[in-house]
């Protein structure tokens, strides 16, 4: 709590620190899980944005249509798939392109989000570049992904995919595994470290913001590995150690 006291008292009004400061009350991935949402929701208010885009939500957006009208938005899902979008709800506008790609969309957008999506693209620099494109002058994105170079994701990287599938079968269940597309993991740009905020700015962005979160639940049924693993994930933690955090939040301002 005394992060989020030195946040709110050093941060300029409306920066991306004040608008995203549900995200500093802990450290542990399994808070940032929870809090992105309603960090999201903190950040379309703060901003005041009127037009938002998620990347990736393809068949499951993460707003219902009640919360996007109480958030007064109108508000476009997007997928690298047809057929994902075509299962998509009508309450949405559905948008077809893949964000690592060739982008040349008329619509301008004033918040642009995803969820674990950041880590599957093809390009990290050419997938904000186009997030750079997309926003509106002021814009802001926020994205929630996985980052190397934690233990689980390093292995997801270096596995291939036909052994990561069964990896994924064998410590999870099978319907959390096969209920939607696995796509492969490539985790480009994927970082938490300091640099990474420079090369965001680089890439022409005013503002940019990394969260880093602490901790994952892949090695629980290994109890030697979860046990060895939870040592490493408390002394990265304690040290803000960002190459071992397990998960991130990225705010950038166009």
């Amino acid at each position: 709590m005394e992060m989020v006291q030195e946040i709110g008292q050093g941060s300029r009004a409306g920066s991306l620190r004040s608008m995203a400061w549900r995200l500093f009350e802990a450290r542990d991935s399994a808070w940032a899980q929870h809090a992105f949402k309603s960090a999201v929701e903190d950040v379309v208010r703060a901003s005041g944005a009127k037009h938002v885009l998620e990347v990736g939500g393809g068949r499951s957006p993460l707003f219902s249509r009640e919360e996007i009208d109480a958030l007064q938005v109108r508000y476009a899902c997007n997928d690298i798939s047809e057929a994902e979008l075509a299962r998509a709800p009508a309450y949405v506008d559905k948008v077809c392109f893949d964000i690592a790609g060739e982008v040349s969309l008329v619509d301008a957008y004033d918040l642009i989000f995803s969820t674990m999506v950041f880590e599957h693209v093809s390009s990290g620099a050419r997938a904000y570049r186009n997030v750079f494109q997309l926003l509106k002058p002021g814009g802001v994105a926020i994205n929630f992904h996985p980052v190397l170079f934690s233990p689980p994701f390093v292995a997801n990287l270096l596995l291939p995919e036909a052994v990561s599938r069964k990896v994924l079968r064998a410590f999870f269940p099978p319907q959390r595994v096969d209920s939607a597309p696995k796509f492969p993991a490539r985790y480009s740009w994927c970082y938490a470290h300091r640099r990474m905020e420079r090369k965001l700015k680089g890439v022409g962005f005013s503002d940019a913001l990394i969260v880093p979160f602490y901790g994952h639940v892949y090695f629980r049924s290994i109890p030697v590995l979860r046990d060895l693993d939870q040592r490493l994930t408390r002394w990265a933690e304690r040290r803000d150690f960002r190459p071992l955090a397990s998960y991130a939040v990225t705010l950038v301002r166009k």
